[in-house]
């Protein structure tokens, strides 16, 4: 199929095009529509059509600036032009510019439009041909190494990373390139993140944040002497060497040029801009752990204090952090659990702003402010969509998120006991998937790519819906079918655990005897008898 972006400000004209032309009949697929260049140029960053439809004259961003814009930052995409008779001068210059060919939507003539775009798919074809396997096989290599570096980031979080010579060069890039000299760790995230995945389909999501990994991967290398591990949902960490000659201020200074060339072409192609927090500077890649944790902390200034949206780790040390005790959010959880099971606005509102002055006197942690209330709405079993979570998972600010937060408790309806009755249909795929696969090596990222939907999120539907967390409702799952198989003779005790996803034998037997009370064998003994 030859993916199509159609740019038009007419919300008619596009509705026709769409709805009217037989684009499957054709091989063709409409990816995506834009209503101006501007907005036509950040499609194209995530999308990459291979053709696009365009008016001319539009508002922001007109389709000559649109198609001289294409032409050189994305010399493979070709484009078509959509006119009026009264425009056809225009359709002549664009021709001249290199468009294919012009389509004329007043008089709207479908079977001449289609005759078009059966010419322009020929073109594009024989274009596309030369360099189609090539692109395939590369676009698919990069993805398997930001796969790789997202899985290597984890075992670094989670300290089970091991530092051989030849992890090192997995970490250090192409040709060992970063070095062995000492190294910044800078934590980028996408700004205003829940509006923009708000423009897209969940299911795009992952082709945004490939999008953004390989173009400051790109940027990276062009400016500084570094390298990138991709993490999730729009936020990626960077490595940048520091010259062993190089004075602290002019490293800085090294930081922010790589930081105003990131946000010039987030600005450009995403409409956005990236928030950073940087780490002090480590002498070795032994120390990686410590310098992503203090880049993430670095970056969590930016809740309370949004005058910037660039944070040396200096900055990070100048901010008091309050401590907040466990006892502290317990005082505070019996209120809000108590004031948010209200029916009446008022009551929860009244919850909100002991919320708001417990956040004002301890200053915790966004991080764990954040769970903690996410995780308090589940206890109330009060649904969030897919966007509400976003948009509190997702804030930047503190004003943004208690915005936010009231929106939630004003809309609410009041809260139920127990688990919700009819399963979302999301729930439903998740739970077919996880029953279809319970001998795979399962993890909730791999259920949310297959029912594309953000894994934070999927977690919070999943213990809402469920009553169990993730990981826990897999275990019992496994643990009930392995009971199931202990009925059968014709399997050894080894073979079930491998059957039901246990690929470490004494674990298996660990785990079962802690939910039954029995060994396998002892269980399968029992049952006999």
């Amino acid at each position: 199929m030859l993916r199509v972006l159609l740019v038009d400000d007419e919300y008619m004209v596009l509705d026709a095009l769409c709805n009217d032309i037989r684009w499957g009949a054709l091989g063709m697929e409409i990816v995506a529509t834009a209503v101006n260049g501007k907005q036509a140029l950040e499609r194209c960053a995530v999308y990459q059509p291979d053709l696009v439809v365009t008016d001319i004259t539009m508002p922001v961003m007109d389709g000559f600036a649109l198609m001289a814009e294409l032409s050189r930052d994305f010399p493979d995409i070709r484009f078509a032009i959509l006119t009026a008779h009264k425009d056809f001068q225009y359709a002549r210059q664009a021709l001249s510019a290199g468009a294919l060919d012009y389509l004329l939507k007043t008089p709207m003539n479908i079977e001449e439009i289609e005759k078009t775009l059966l010419r322009c798919k020929d073109a594009v074809i024989q274009q596309k041909e030369v360099k189609r396997r090539a692109l395939l096989g590369d676009r698919l290599q990069k993805e398997h190494i930001w796969e790789i570096r997202r899985h290597m980031l984890e075992q670094i979080r989670r300290g089970v990373f091991n530092y051989s010579a030849e992890a090192e060069n997995l970490i250090r890039g192409d040709n060992g390139r970063l070095g062995r000299a000492p190294f910044f760790v800078l934590c980028v995230r996408l700004a205003q993140r829940s509006s923009l995945f708000a423009q897209y389909p969940e299911s795009d999501h992952s082709l945004i944040c490939f999008t953004m990994n390989q173009a400051i991967y790109e940027i990276v290398s062009e400016q500084v002497v570094g390298d990138v591990l991709p993490h999730i949902n729009g936020e990626a960490f960077i490595l940048v060497q520091r010259p062993a000659t190089a004075s602290k201020a002019e490293a800085e200074t090294q930081i922010h040029g790589l930081y105003h060339a990131l946000n010039q072409w987030f600005r450009k192609f995403l409409n956005t801009t990236l928030l950073c927090g940087i780490s002090p500077v480590f002498p070795e890649l032994s120390l990686l752990k410590q310098g992503i944790s203090q880049a993430l902390q670095t970056l969590e200034i930016q809740f309370y204090d949004n005058r910037g949206t660039l944070h040396f780790h200096h900055d990070y040390q100048r901010v008091v952090w309050r401590h907040d005790s466990d006892y502290d959010w317990e005082i505070l959880t019996e209120r809000l659990l108590f004031q948010w099971s209200m029916e009446e606005v008022e009551g929860r509102i009244q919850g909100l702003q002991s919320l708001q002055a417990f956040v004002r006197e301890k200053r915790p942690r966004p991080s764990k402010l954040k769970a903690n209330i996410i995780e308090l709405l589940e206890r109330l079993a009060l649904p969030l969509t897919r966007q509400e979570w976003m948009q509190l998972e997702y804030s930047d600010t503190l004003e943004h998120w208690n915005a936010q937060l009231e929106a939630v408790l004003c809309k609410l309806p009041k809260p139920i006991a127990g688990r919700q009755a009819n399963k979302h249909p999301d729930i439903q795929k998740a739970l077919s998937f996880i029953h279809n696969h319970l001998g795979e090596n399962l993890t909730l990222q791999k259920v949310a790519e297959h029912i594309h939907m953000n894994p934070s999120y999927l977690s919070h539907l999943f213990k809402l819906q469920t009553g169990d967390n993730f990981l826990d409702f897999l275990t019992m799952l496994r643990i009930q079918k392995a009971r199931d198989y202990l009925l059968r003779p014709e399997f050894k005790n080894y073979e079930i655990a491998e059957k039901v996803g246990f690929t470490n034998y004494p674990h298996f037997c660990t785990v079962f005897k802690k939910m039954t009370g029995l060994t396998p064998g002892e269980y399968r003994r029992s049952v006999r008898t």
